[in-house]
This record gives structure tokens, sequence and C-alpha cells, in this order.
């Protein structure tokens, strides 16, 4: 009996000293929240998350410099790029909705 009150005491401490983990906040930029913050990530970052570069088909194109895909996706490039893309042609670009 002697030896299992031992081992007994002996797993109990061991969990009473065990660490405790803490948690901090996230050190990525543009994660932190203050306390009572609920606004979403700011629109930029949204749309960095959500462009992909690939080649689509231009269906209209907005001044100064936005072309716009078949799918509504937009990509704006420079003004010789604009000028040089006409409607119907595949444009390799970082589209974003």
């Amino acid at each position: 009996m002697r030896p299992t009150l031992i081992a007994v005491a002996a797993l109990l401490a061991g969990c009473a000293i065990l660490p405790v983990r803490r948690t901090y906040p996230d050190p990525r930029p543009g994660t932190a929240k203050m306390p009572g913050d609920e606004r979403t990530p700011s629109t930029q970052v949204r749309q960095a998350a959500t462009a992909v570069a690939s080649r689509k088909r231009v269906k209209a194109k907005e001044e100064p410099a936005t072309l716009v895909s078949d799918d509504n996706t937009r990509c704006t490039v420079n003004e010789k790029r604009f000028k040089d893309t006409d409607v119907g042609d595949y444009a390799l670009c970082s589209w974003t909705y």
C-alpha cells in the first residue's frame, strides 16, 4: 500500500507543477485587436488575400487604368498597358474581387 500511496502522491505533485501556457497577441501586422475592437481586417488586406495572378479575357475597360474580366474581377495596370489592351484580349494580371 505504501508504494501505491507514494506513486499517487508523485503523480499529483507532477500535475500541480506543470507550467501554464500563456497566450500572447498575434505579432503579424494588422492582426492585433484592442479590447472592444470588433472590426474586420482592412479592405486592402482582404484584396491582397484574394489577388490571383492569371490570364483572363478582358470584357471591359474602366478609365483611367482598370481592366474588367468576364467574372467581374478587376486589374489595375499602367497607362501604356491600358491603351495597348483591347476588349476581348487575354491579359495576365493579379485580378481582385
